[in-house]
């Protein structure tokens, strides 16, 4: 299963996941379970934010090729905290993983959508996204392996991080 990947400038590269789920949805069974297999093992650092009473999201997910948060983490890097989030997550400090598509979707939503209350807000992987499509809204979860790949779990405390 392929999701359309949408790019309005170069190094920047979102998907419809709406679109991906109502599409999958749609499946038999058994394909159901093959292209979401597909789907998140290929987007694990793919991330979105939605509102868990409406269930819609806020903007759409940021793909993991997507690089518009590199400057963020090149600050990031000149403020002395490469080391830290290696130590603690595992993980370099990288565009590539989550947390800083999180922090841009999350300023993004403030910005362009003040009237949005955030404490409405969830934030999570596609993962994330689709267990809590196919549960309606009851659970809100990942596994260690897709939280490992955030950037904002802590490997050792098998925790996240604050």
């Amino acid at each position: 299963m392929r999701l359309s990947l949408r790019g309005a400038e170069a190094g920047n590269s979102k998907s419809d996941k709406e679109r991906g789920f109502n599409n999958v949805s749609n499946f038999p069974e058994i394909l159901l379970l093959r292209g979401l297999y597909c789907l998140l093992g290929r987007h694990r650092e793919t991330c979105l934010l939605w509102d868990k009473t409406t269930g819609e999201p806020l903007y759409r997910a940021i793909v993991w090729q997507d690089r518009r948060t590199a400057p963020q983490c090149r600050q990031l890097t000149e403020q002395g905290k490469a080391e830290f989030i290696q130590e603690h997550t595992g993980l370099v400090l990288d565009a590539y993983f989550s947390a800083t598509k999180l922090a841009w979707l999350l300023d993004w939503v403030k910005r362009e959508k003040p009237e949005v209350d955030l404490q409405q807000v969830i934030a999570g992987t596609v993962d994330t996204w689709v267990l809590w499509n196919l549960t309606g809204g009851k659970v809100h979860a990942t596994d260690h392996s897709n939280a490992s790949r955030t950037m904002l779990m802590n490997l050792a405390e098998r925790n996240w991080e604050r």
